[in-house]
């Protein structure tokens, strides 16, 4: 912890520079981009498309595959109805 707080006292950012995250991390906003991946992903049928066009990383989309089994439950279902509607 003390070097961190050595580190941090070397940058010279006045307050006006300093900036929010881009996005929140509240459950709520991230339950938010989940909803709204599940709804692009069933226009774009395409992982990639759908997190570039979100702004997403393919990593979170992966960690929220792994992590939460209702996004993984929810984005199967679109999947298997892309595939065998393609049939």
């Amino acid at each position: 912890m003390h070097r961190k707080y050595e580190v941090f006292q070397k940058e010279s950012l006045s307050l006006d520079q300093l900036q929010d995250r881009k996005l929140k991390q509240t459950q709520t906003a991230v339950k938010q981009r989940k909803q709204n991946f599940l709804k692009a992903y069933m226009k774009d049928k395409c992982n990639a498309t759908t997190c570039s066009n979100l702004e997403i990383s393919e990593s979170t989309f992966k960690r929220w595959l792994k992590n939460d089994n209702q996004f993984k439950t929810e984005y199967e279902k679109i999947s298997l109805t892309s595939s065998t509607s393609d049939n």
